[in-house]
């Protein structure tokens, strides 16, 4: 976020200054982050980012040993710390002018994308496992999540659209009833679909008109 301000003849002016500093939070799995080397470098650089903290395992890291900085979520912790050394230390002045930024993540990459919303609503957690943990069972990250109830309009929007197939629809039932162990429609989850189905029909490759409406949502069974 840039304020731009006009040149008035002095060129020892400012032609911009910067009005909030933006803190990037990378989100990765279990050793698998980001790391970068030189040409047959590779093992001496998987050897040092072993011993390294990265940001989201040194706030783990801050967990563990900071009974005080433990109450905030990983979105907030670039407000009260300071990232130094490979490890957060805390801020002298608190950070008002500071916004945090998760990189995105695709919604393909399920267990990364998960873990990213999950990061949104749990603080304190002082470990990956710790975040899969839900009354004592270790699960993935999308269960999870969906245990919590993180975002279910967010995840269908992704499933969901007005050109969706049927068997899309189908698809999410039988992911909901794999995850709650229900065989129940959607699980025992109860689903709003609010579309006008009439409005954009699904692609259907070289398909009559009567294929095509046959692919329509409005003729699943759900």
């Amino acid at each position: 976020m840039y304020l731009h301000l006009k040149q008035c003849g002095d060129f020892k002016k400012k032609l911009h200054e910067k009005s909030r500093a933006i803190i990037h939070l990378r989100v990765h799995l279990p050793n698998m982050q980001l790391v970068y080397f030189f040409d047959d470098e590779e093992y001496k650089a998987l050897e040092r980012a072993a011993l390294r903290n990265t940001m989201l395992t040194a706030w783990f890291a801050l967990n563990r040993a900071d009974f005080d900085g433990n109450r905030y979520l990983y979105a907030d912790i670039p407000k009260h710390f300071v990232w130094k050394n490979n490890k957060w230390e805390r801020r002298v002045q608190l950070g008002n002018r500071i916004v945090s930024r998760f990189y995105s993540v695709s919604p393909k990459d399920i267990e990364r994308f998960n873990l990213r919303m999950l990061l949104f609503h749990v603080p304190r957690a002082k470990s990956f496992e710790e975040l899969r943990i839900y009354e004592g069972i270790v699960r993935t990250f999308l269960k999870r999540r969906i245990v919590l109830g993180i975002c279910w309009k967010t995840m269908l929007r992704s499933f969901l659209g007005t050109m969706t197939p049927p068997h899309a629809l189908s698809a999410v039932d039988r992911l909901f009833r794999d995850l709650m162990c229900l065989d129940v429609t959607f699980g025992g989850k109860v689903f709003v679909l609010g579309c006008d189905r009439r409005y954009i029909l699904p692609v259907a490759v070289h398909a009559n008109k009567t294929a095509i409406v046959e692919t329509c949502l409005k003729n699943s069974p759900l």
